[in-house]
């Protein structure tokens, strides 16, 4: 075997070392930020108004960059039950609920900005008005009330 391929050989098993070890650390990190402790958006983020009116338009966009984004792990409905929702150490939350349909448009923002364990940041990903947009469509999600 050639030395480049002996290095290159090396060079992949030891990425994929980093790669493990990672995902390692930010699953026990994840444990760690969910134990049991409520994920409160602070109290300024949470007084934020949503600036994105919900238009059908608004609606449609942020159910779009849902089903990009988050519906992986969220599932179609934000149930909680995306196909990756399995195999995570922390089962995403259901966005029809109670529990998370009773948050502010803002602390629902923040938290689509910050993320928290496994769930990435939008940060880089998603501008504000997206991030709006998803907002928009995630009250779609509540159930109906009769």
């Amino acid at each position: 075997m050639s030395l480049l391929r002996t290095t290159s050989i090396a060079g992949r098993a030891l990425a994929m070392s980093f790669v493990v070890v990672a995902f390692a650390g930010h699953a026990s990190t994840a444990r760690a930020q969910h134990n049991g402790e409520p994920w409160n958006a602070p109290e300024r983020a949470a007084h934020r108004s949503n600036p994105v009116l919900a238009t059908d338009a608004a609606v449609d966009r942020g159910q779009m960059l849902f089903h990009q984004s988050c519906e992986l792990c969220h599932g179609p409905k934000g149930k909680g039950n995306g196909p990756m929702s399995t195999s995570l150490p922390i089962k995403p939350a259901d966005l029809s609920s109670d529990h998370v349909q009773s948050q502010t448009d803002g602390a629902l923002f923040w938290k689509v900005l910050s993320g928290r364990g496994m769930m990435p940041s939008t940060q880089s990903t998603l501008t504000d008005e997206q991030r709006w947009a998803v907002i928009d469509y995630l009250r779609t999600l509540a159930p109906k009330r009769q």
